[in-house]
């Protein structure tokens, strides 16, 4: 640098207090207190997930993986969190019970329509018929919980139903 700018540098430099024994080059000033921690990259809090990839043929399972999952998945989360730290064991395991019920009877009607639809389809002589559709809906799904991988599951097997009901709305069979 000029020796226009050495001058300014060593002007800052006793301006501000630090000695630099007439070198050009600033010195950190000393901290008396740890600096605060900054976080560089990422988000506040982090998850740890599993992914699962899952292959629909139904818009409606679809739309509901798109437009329901990520809530349902987070509820979960965070019920399981927020509920381990402001209730007893027996509340949590009661709340979760109601849950794993509530999926049991969902999962038996879905199971039970489906082998309605296909005995349907049997009695005509038409057991190994089904739509098909123009595309596959592929998505690769993160979840952080066993109960949201067993809605996943659910999704697939309404995906599956669907299947069935749109062969007979196809043969006209209602």
């Amino acid at each position: 640098p000029s020796s226009a700018a050495s001058d300014v540098y060593k002007r800052q430099d006793v301006a501000s207090g630090f000695s630099d024994n007439n070198k050009t080059t600033q010195k950190e000033p000393r901290q008396t207190a740890t600096p605060e921690v900054t976080q560089v990259s990422g988000q506040r809090y982090t998850r740890a997930f599993l992914t699962m990839q899952v292959s629909l043929k139904s818009n409606t399972a679809f739309q509901i993986v798109m437009y329901n999952f990520r809530r349902f998945n987070d509820a979960m989360a965070n019920a399981t969190f927020v509920l381990q730290n402001i209730a007893t064991q027996e509340e949590v395991s009661a709340f979760f019970k109601l849950v794993d019920d509530i999926f049991e009877q969902r999962e038996k009607e879905i199971k039970q329509a489906y082998d309605g639809a296909r005995a349907i389809l049997a009695a005509k002589g038409l057991d190994g018929m089904r739509a098909n559709y123009s595309t596959d809906h592929v998505l690769e799904v993160p979840y952080h919980t066993p109960r949201s991988l067993r809605y996943l599951r659910l999704v697939q097997d309404l995906d599956q139903f669907i299947g069935v009901i749109d062969t007979l709305s196809l043969i006209h069979i209602s």
